[in-house]
């Protein structure tokens, strides 16, 4: 289109304002005349050999126009109008800034149907590569327990909390890590040191309703957690020799 519009009106073009103005001025243009008399004449073969983009055979297209023709397709330029004479429905019809169309699934369900169905068949494809692949499976799920210790004993305490139906939250590795810090890594009970093993606790039990979330976590050493068990936090604090 930026070969049949002047260098003002191509400026103008890229604006999208001026999408529909410039379609409307280049199909306005009247075909172009390109005198034949002074030309060479030459093959597309022989213009493609050297580099050219236009070629002239002196010979009518189909449409009767005797001039330059592109080496790219063939045409010549007084047809090229012709292919944008009906420019696309996206740029005369539809306006240029608009909400975009929802997608539609191939399948024609909803996207919350969709993603359900395709993770039943992603677990149904997981369970039947487990049966088929035992061992490999066991190997596979032994080794994430031993490289994700804290996530396994995370996804423990939000278990048992669930078989008690109390309610759950997540709480990721860098929680336990920010907690850690606010204790500066000492035992709540003893005030021993905790960096190198400590145990995850809840302060209210879940045993005695206690929710599983960050509010209701501290960190203790081995032992005090071991002692702790199901205490209510006043009375073993007490046998602590806590004045509580």
């Amino acid at each position: 289109m930026s070969e049949f519009l002047t260098a003002a009106e191509r400026q103008k073009a890229r604006h999208p304002e001026g999408q529909r103005a410039s379609w409307q001025l280049l199909l306005s243009k009247k075909s172009m005349s390109h005198p034949s008399e002074d030309r060479q004449l030459i093959s597309r073969a022989d213009a493609k050999r050297l580099g050219l983009s236009r070629y002239f055979t002196g010979q009518a297209c189909k449409f009767g126009h005797v001039c330059e023709r592109r080496v790219c397709n063939g045409h010549c330029l007084d047809c090229t109008p012709r292919w944008w004479r009906k420019p696309p429905a996206s740029i005369i019809d539809v306006p240029l800034v608009g909400p975009p169309k929802p997608r539609k699934s191939r399948t024609g369900l909803a996207p919350e149907a969709l993603k359900a169905r395709q993770m039943e068949d992603s677990r149904r494809r997981s369970q039947k590569w487990a049966s088929e692949n035992p061992d490999r499976n066991r190997d596979k799920h032994r080794s994430w327990r031993s490289e994700n210790r804290e996530k396994r004993r995370e996804a423990e305490r939000r278990r048992q909390a669930r078989k008690r139906g109390i309610a759950t939250e997540v709480v990721t590795q860098a929680q336990i890590l920010m907690l850690g810090e606010s204790q500066r890594w000492l035992c709540v009970a003893c005030r021993s040191g905790i960096q190198k093993d400590f145990h995850i606790d809840h302060i209210q039990p879940l045993a005695g309703g206690g929710m599983h979330c960050l509010a209701n976590l501290q960190l203790l050493c081995p032992p005090c957690n071991r002692k702790k068990h199901t205490k209510d936090p006043i009375d073993f604090m007490q046998s602590k020799g806590y004045l509580i």
